[in-house]
C-alpha cells in the first residue's frame, strides 16, 4: 500500500485536465518515489524460505516475472493510447468541420497569420491544412 500510494497521486495529478505544463513538472519525481517500498518487500517475500542453494533459481523466476509484467503492461498501455487517440479523432471529426462558425474562425485567424509573417494567401491557406492534418 505504502509504495503505490506516491505513484497512484502522480497519476492522478497527471492526469488531471490543464493546459498549463508546469503545474505538473514538480509532481513528476513523484512517480518513482514509491517503487522503493515496492521492489524490496516484493524480492525479501521471494527468497523468503528457500534454501541458499535455491537462490538463483528464485532470482531467475523473480527476473522472468518482472519482465512479463513490464511486456505485458506496455502492451496494455499501448493498446490503450492508440485507442483514446482514435475516440478523440472520432470526436474531432464530428466536431470540427468547415460549416461550424469557431472552426472558420480559426481558419481565417491562422490564415491571417500566416500571411501576416509574409505567406502568401492561398499559400497560407494549404500551410493551414497541412498543419491540421500532421497533428
Amino acid at each position: 500500500m505504502a509504495g503505490s500510494l506516491p505513484g497512484n497521486v502522480h497519476f492522478e495529478q497527471a492526469t488531471r485536465p490543464s493546459n498549463q505544463l508546469p503545474e505538473r513538472e514538480p509532481v513528476a519525481p513523484g512517480s518513482g518515489l514509491g517503487l522503493g517500498f515496492l521492489f524490496v518487500p516484493i524480492n525479501l517475500v521471494s527468497y523468503v524460505g528457500m534454501p541458499a542453494e535455491k537462490s538463483n533459481s528464485v532470482a531467475g523466476l523473480v527476473n522472468f516475472m518482472r519482465n512479463m509484467g513490464s511486456s505485458v503492461g506496455t502492451s496494455m498501455v499501448t493498446t490503450l493510447i492508440a485507442r483514446r487517440s482514435q475516440v478523440h479523432q472520432v470526436y474531432l471529426v464530428a466536431n470540427v468541420t468547415p460549416g461550424r462558425p469557431a472552426v472558420a474562425s480559426a481558419v481565417a485567424g491562422l490564415s491571417a497569420r500566416l500571411a501576416a509573417s509574409g505567406v502568401q494567401a492561398e499559400l497560407a491557406m494549404k500551410k493551414f491544412m497541412l498543419c491540421c492534418i500532421r497533428r
